[in-house]
């Protein structure tokens, strides 16, 4: 680790710097006063506190680390270099390069960083990204159309810095909520479920807006006021985050499970390069002591209190005075749940909206199991799961069904839901 000599800033290979929170407030001040007229370093400091915390939350490039620090995770300009080499090619150009690789996980940077470049020239070759972007979805074809939502989703939202927002001519917001109507009840109706789920796949791929790895949607539970529960189980997307961020690493989230984990010597979740295609599945092959890892990394990186839900509360969530499941008495069906190897695989969180519980939340039958915080039996070592999975018959999908794994097992049909109080914590 190398340090500057005033001791602000150290640099963490590969590719992180940590910095004093105090200290890269300060250095706000010259764009603070050229673009907001911000002036005075006690209002700089108090500014800029609240603009790193908010980008903590949201932007992913600047992260909490410790207390009265932050993590840069750009540290390395390749990206922005390109860019700008791209920017001095005529349109035609650039556009030929980037087209073939607007969903390559790789070059997300870069396009990025193009998009910025593209807003210092004008509006007229913002315009003209979007255009080019959105006519990569062929018409009445809804994957394609996903995929150009989603890439140009991640795209706007840096951009918001410029205020920049599509002309209506264009058709950016036909195009979105064309898409997302496939997460609701009445748009799901109207397009089958392999084509949802091929199109969420897409947007996974690609950039779904619905994914916040620090601000998961969470939604409240019926008849309690201090709890919530996740609209969704946690994603691959959320997961990841967790693991760029040296979660198997810092000791401190691993009050159970630690000697496990270096017995086991886990790194990342089981099958973890091919989960990582697809950032709006649940992710899986976590076991009970990773899912409460991820847990006290994400009270730590918010202030907020998260945990696994207890088993009564999850099944109060899940419980339909109408039925046996979320949604009801129906029979379960492929268009309710992914259950039975009717897939044969985790689908992308949120595309079966007929199946919602009372409280709104998602996938509570089928997709995945779901650790609970509690132990099975009192004497025991097992933990709770809920919820069944897509490899499970119905019956194991029923709200009131529990079932149970060792802690330490890490299988393709188990994740986790999260649990947040706000007696606790914001």
């Amino acid at each position: 680790m190398n340090r500057t000599s005033k001791n602000k800033v150290s640099v963490h290979l590969p590719g992180t710097i940590i910095a004093d929170l105090a200290w890269a407030a300060d250095q706000l001040s010259v764009p603070f006063d050229d673009m907001m007229k911000i002036k005075g370093r006690e209002r700089v400091q108090r500014e800029g506190r609240g603009f790193l915390e908010g980008e903590m939350l949201d932007s992913g490039i600047v992260e909490k680390f410790g207390t009265g620090q932050l993590r840069f995770w750009h540290l390395n300009f390749q990206e922005h270099y390109a860019a700008e080499a791209l920017i001095d090619r005529s349109d035609d150009d650039w556009w030929q390069i980037i087209e073939p690789k607007l969903c390559e996980s790789q070059w997300a940077e870069v396009i990025d960083h193009l998009a910025g470049c593209l807003a210092w020239t004008g509006q007229y070759r913002l315009n003209l990204l979007v255009e080019k972007v959105l006519n990569t979805g062929k018409q009445n074809d809804l994957p394609s159309i996903a995929r150009s939502v989603g890439v140009l989703g991640r795209i706007l939202k840096i951009l918001k810095v410029y205020d920049y927002e599509p002309p209506e001519r264009l058709g950016w917001q036909e195009a979105r909520d064309r898409v997302m109507d496939i997460f609701k009840l009445q748009g799901a109706a109207r397009v089958p479920v392999e084509q949802r789920i091929k199109a969420a796949e897409a947007l996974g791929q690609a950039g779904d807006p619905r994914i916040k790895p620090l601000d998961p949607e969470m939604l409240p539970i019926p008849g309690m006021s201090d709890l919530f529960l996740g609209k969704y189980p946690v994603t691959v997307g959320e997961y990841m985050r967790f693991v760029e961020n040296n979660g198997y690493e810092n000791r401190e989230y691993w009050k159970e499970g630690m000697v496990e984990k270096e017995k086991n010597n886990w790194t990342e979740p089981e099958g973890w390069d091919e989960q990582s295609e697809h950032l709006n599945r649940p992710v899986t092959g976590v076991s009970w002591y990773e899912a409460t890892a991820f847990c006290n990394w994400l009270s730590d990186q918010t202030g907020r209190s998260y945990g696994l839900p207890e088993s009564e509360v999850w099944f109060k969530a899940a419980d339909n005075s109408d039925g046996d499941y979320p949604w009801g008495k129906d029979e379960p069906g492929p268009e309710l749940l992914n259950n039975g190897r009717n897939v044969g695989k985790p689908t992308p969180v949120g595309i079966y909206p007929a199946g919602e519980a009372p409280g709104g939340q998602l996938d509570m039958a089928g997709n995945v199991w779901e650790w609970n915080q509690d132990l099975y039996e009192k004497e025991g070592v097992g933990r709770v799961l809920r919820g069944g999975s897509w490899d499970d018959f119905a019956g194991d999908c029923r709200s009131a069904f529990r079932n149970y794994f060792r802690p330490n097992v890490r299988f393709s049909v188990v994740g986790f839901r999260l649990s947040r109080s706000v007696s606790l914590g914001a």
